[in-house]
Order: structure tokens, then C-alpha cells, then sequence
């Protein structure tokens, strides 16, 4: 029963590979998000059929629509930590699989996940903050047109910056 599912499993990976290549020759934008280290083709089948207005939106619309948009929960003179919620959580759990294999192959992405370790910040705070830059920076990279180059990045990755958006 393993072998079989397995081999549907390889079955419809392939399928989607096809599909995607198809796609990429009418949108560029498949080929642009594909280029970010950590994004794969489940991640660019995700981004492309739930955030179709990625590169239209800046970047707290798109945090806002992967629900990593941090939300200040204060009363009176009660200050809550913030909390992220809310949002497609398709998209955010996808993002969460990306994050963690940028984390770990993107050089850039692991020196920012590091300073940011290195600073105190827990562990799930430094991926909460991983995966609201990706969106971010696929979102500028998808709107101008120019594939990830980690080389001319500074703290995340991408050919351009990312407050560029704001």
C-alpha cells in the first residue's frame, strides 16, 4: 500500500513539474519565483493559485495575505506580546516549509536567520520573521521581472531591496 501511494505521490509531482513548465513559457513569473532558494514546486504551484495578485500588492498587503503581518494586541495599559494571525494558512504553511529549506541551503536567508538568533530573538520568532521577508522579497522580485541572486543582496537575498515596496 506504501509503494503504491508512493508512486502516486511521484506520479503527481511529475504531473505538476509538467504543468508548471508549461506555465512558465506564457508567465514569467513562474520562472522568477522558482530562481529563490527554498522555493520548489509545490511552494510556486501554492504562491501562484493563492496570492495570484503577488507583484501587484506591496508588502504589508502581502504579509497581511499570508497571515505573518504582526498584530499589536494592547488595552489600556495592557501590552500583549503581538501576535500573527489570520491570513491564508495554505499559503503560511507552504512558506513554513520554504523558510526552513532557505534556512538551511540559503546562505543569505541563514545569515539573517542567524542575526537574528544571535540577538536574542527565539527561534520561532527568527522563522515568523523568515517567512514575512520571502513573500516580501518574491513579491519585488516577481514585480520587476528579475530572478533571486543572493550575491547582490544584503541581509535576505534578491536582486532588490525590499523596502522598495513600501
Amino acid at each position: 500500500m506504501i509503494s503504491a501511494i508512493n508512486a502516486q505521490i511521484k506520479q503527481v509531482d511529475r504531473q505538476l513539474t509538467e504543468i508548471l513548465a508549461e506555465l512558465s513559457a506564457e508567465d514569467p513569473s513562474v520562472a522568477v519565483l522558482r530562481s529563490h532558494s527554498g522555493v520548489g514546486v509545490v511552494t510556486t504551484s501554492v504562491l501562484i493559485t493563492q496570492l495570484p495578485g503577488l507583484g501587484h500588492l506591496n508588502r504589508r498587503q502581502v504579509s497581511k495575505l499570508v497571515g505573518r503581518c504582526p498584530i499589536t494586541r494592547q488595552s489600556g495599559r495592557a501590552d500583549r506580546p503581538r501576535a500573527i494571525r489570520g491570513g491564508r494558512s495554505s499559503v503560511r504553511r507552504t512558506l513554513y516549509m520554504a523558510a526552513t529549506t532557505a534556512r538551511v541551503r540559503g546562505r543569505s536567508i541563514r545569515r539573517y536567520f542567524e542575526n537574528l538568533r544571535g540577538r536574542g530573538k527565539p527561534h520561532n520568532v527568527a522563522m515568523v520573521a523568515v517567512m514575512r521577508r520571502m513573500p516580501c522579497t518574491l513579491n519585488v522580485m516577481v514585480k520587476n521581472g528579475e530572478c533571486y541572486d543572493a550575491a547582490k543582496s544584503g541581509s535576505m537575498g534578491g536582486s532588490v531591496s525590499v523596502a522598495a515596496t513600501a
